[in-house]
């Protein structure tokens, strides 16, 4: 008796990855683990061992007295509340120490270094690496890094108000709107010279208003960037120069 069988036919045959190609991913990963231990370690290897300059002995005392009893006022010839505010939720959290203090603007070095992600979709992988890299091996860079100042987080605040807004000028999708104004407003709470953040919003509402744009998107912008880089200016504002305390003043007679 014959028997007849049927061949089922198999999964179509999978195509062979090109000669090369996985041992150049495996170097990539290997690359890539390497540089993110060396950022971590040049951003949080021994951060509390050095004391604390005389510019983050200031900032320490004011954001810990902030943890403790809320007791904050501006002071033109300091920052403004970003700073204070940021380090006193890390106080509360985790304790005041020397490393602690330097813990967010540790934070935002590697945050620095991250931009490269989204500078590669402009510059190129290559010079995004390259950027990258320079950003790792910079003295000045490094030692911002682990500095309790506003530095890093002007560079960062600063940074993602122009890459977000470009990324909205791409594309135009409200939420790169949103971030870029949520950054500019960040950006504009840590100088002292913060009355300066409305006439800056001016100008990226009027580059804005010269582009065509979804109307969606454009009523996104209008109620975002103005609002917020304002919203900053007011936070400061009643603690600002009329009402800071200023010591040794002078008095006209």
């Amino acid at each position: 008796m014959n028997e007849s069988t049927e061949q089922v036919p198999g999964p179509p045959p999978v195509p062979a990855e090109p000669a090369g190609r996985r041992p150049m991913d495996r170097r990539l990963l290997m690359a890539l683990a390497v540089f993110a231990a060396a950022a971590l370690l040049s951003r949080f290897w021994v951060l509390g061992a050095r004391a604390l300059h005389h510019d983050e002995s200031l900032h320490a005392y004011m954001s810990y007295t902030l943890s403790k009893d809320g007791g904050w006022r501006y002071d033109p010839a300091y920052h403004g509340p970003f700073l204070y505010y940021a380090n006193a939720i890390v106080y509360k959290l985790v304790g005041a120490t020397n490393f602690t203090a330097r813990l967010l603007p540790a934070v935002f070095g590697l945050l620095l270094i991250g931009f490269a992600w989204p500078l590669k979709r402009w510059l190129g992988p290559r010079a995004a690496a390259g950027y990258a890299l320079l950003v790792l091996l910079s003295p000045h860079m490094a030692y911002f890094s682990r500095f309790i100042r506003e530095d890093m987080y002007s560079l960062v605040f600063t940074f993602g108000t122009i890459v977000a807004f470009r990324m909205y000028l791409e594309d135009d999708r409200a939420r790169w709107m949103v971030l870029s104004a949520v950054s500019f407003a960040l950006a504009g709470g840590l100088p002292a010279r913060t009355a300066t953040a409305p006439i800056m919003a001016d100008r990226i509402m009027k580059v804005r208003r010269s582009i065509p744009l979804a109307s969606s998107a454009n009523t996104v912008a209008g109620s975002t960037i103005g609002p917020l880089s304002s919203g900053c200016t007011l936070i400061a504002t009643p603690f600002g120069p009329r009402n800071a305390r200023v010591p040794h003043r002078v008095r006209a007679p």
